[in-house]
């Protein structure tokens, strides 16, 4: 009888626990959708950040390859063009981006400099001083207001917004005592003299002033300076090869008819050239070739001391070959399908010529405006003096930045534009301070500042 009254009196508790589990169930169902939530946001602001900074570095190099950063004069016809061509190149590469799957729905684009307030006026004369140095920022703010949502739909929300900032810089050191480096340097050590500068001069004009680090010649060429100067780049090695030096680092008096005016240089011993290089690389090649066409990833620095390239034998046949496969030429000379620069006014506009990747594989056409090329290159700058041949090892007192237009055709000697120049000043020649860049291959890096 006790049994039985045990068990009628325990009847309605039946299935409890199938009640907790369904409970429990719904609960769990919920968190995860809320996680979900949470996870999608999350996500969705790392990729808005990620395409944030990349669009920021992107606008930022398009200031430093126009050449902005060296023009004193910081005039606003030549930096508003360079602004404008800064945000276009931002936004592209932000609406290439996807945040939860979708491009943003709106990328802004602003300017500041030397922390300065981003605004989206660009920084011209009377805002950003008169310094070449005036490092240039661009902030890039994308958002996204299409996210769906779950769990939050039970309250009515469906989709939520999320965004992100970045700003990038743009770095000239020039009469600074921050250090600066670059990798994928050219194996071009060029003597710190300007050649159209120093052609009608009694005595070499300096590319930079070693007790300062700033430029002697800042500016566009159009305004007396240095920017858009056509050069040519003489090798200083004897006739045996680079064992034996020639003892001019500068050829004085006018250039021959229809060249341009030219500095001697010298191979730089960089030590292992890249893995791999373009196609048109041949086996066999050495590593003088191989590392004018393919990035060594050594980097180089502010007071680096370098060595000339003793085993080096860059000969008219060497340099043709390397300098053609560097900027897809077909052969030497103008108008051989590499990319060219316009250099009618400044800044400057590097167009596809029709060997350019993106034009052989359908994505531009020839003549189209681009933003980058492997024409585009950064040269050593040492201390020299006229008349003497550099003794290994010696001092990297700057960088180059060049537009390599051709090779000629009868010596092999690269022709180029000049885009950019940064000095180093006299402090970060020796500073133990680590310099800024290094993993791109900039004569004025770009780096993030803030998010």
């Amino acid at each position: 009888m006790v049994r039985l009254t045990r068990f009628y009196t325990h009847r309605h508790e039946r299935g409890i626990s199938l009640m907790f589990v369904v409970v429990a169930i719904f609960a769990l169902l919920g968190v995860s959708a809320l996680a979900i939530d949470l996870v999608t946001l999350y996500v969705s602001k790392s990729e808005g950040q990620r395409i944030a900074d990349a669009a920021a570095l992107a606008g930022a190099k398009a200031l430093v390859d126009n050449g902005v950063t060296a023009d004193p004069a910081n005039s606003a016809t030549s930096w508003d063009t360079a602004c404008d061509q800064a945000t276009v190149q931002a936004q592209a590469v932000a609406n290439q981006g996807l945040i939860g799957g979708v491009i943003p729905s709106s990328v802004n684009v602003c300017f500041g400099y030397n922390g300065a307030t981003c605004s989206t006026a660009c920084p011209t004369t009377g805002s950003a001083g008169t310094g070449f140095g005036v490092n240039p920022q661009v902030g890039v703010t994308v958002h996204s207001a299409t996210l769906p949502l779950f769990f939050a739909k039970i309250w009515g929300q469906k989709t939520a917004s999320v965004s992100a900032t970045s700003l990038a810089e743009g770095f000239n050191p020039s009469g600074t005592n921050i250090p600066v480096a670059s990798k994928c340097v050219m194996p071009w050590l060029v003597a710190n003299m300007d050649p159209l500068k120093s052609v009608a001069a009694t005595a070499p004009i300096p590319i930079i002033d070693t007790a300062t680090g700033q430029m002697t010649n800042p500016g566009p060429a159009a305004s007396s300076g240095i920017i858009g100067e056509d050069i040519g780049l003489l090798v200083g090695c004897g006739a045996g090869g680079c064992g034996t030096l020639n003892g001019a680092t500068f050829q004085p008096g006018p250039p021959p008819p229809g060249a341009p005016p030219r500095v001697s240089y010298y191979p730089v011993d960089l030590g292992t050239p890249a893995a791999s290089g373009p196609s048109c690389s041949a086996g066999g090649w050495s590593n003088y070739q191989k590392n004018t066409v393919a990035c060594n990833p050594t980097p180089i620095a502010c007071g680096t001391q370098v060595n000339v390239d003793a085993a080096a034998n860059p000969t008219v046949a060497a340099n043709t070959a390397a300098i053609e496969c560097l900027i897809g030429a077909t052969g030497p000379g103008l108008g051989a399908g590499q990319d060219t620069l316009n250099t009618a006014s400044f800044p400057y506009a590097m167009h596809a010529g029709n060997r350019n990747p993106l034009v052989t594989n359908g994505v531009i056409s020839t003549n189209d405006r681009i933003s980058s090329s492997r024409a585009v290159v950064t040269i050593p700058i040492y201390a020299s003096t006229f008349g003497v041949v550099p003794t290994s090892p010696v001092t990297v007192i700057g960088f180059m930045q060049g537009f390599v237009e051709s090779a000629s055709g009868a010596n092999g000697r690269p022709r180029l534009r000049v885009l950019n120049v940064s000095g180093c000043g006299p402090n970060a020649l020796a500073s133990t301070v680590t310099p800024v860049g290094g993993n791109e291959a900039s004569a004025v890096p770009v780096r993030l500042t803030r998010k």
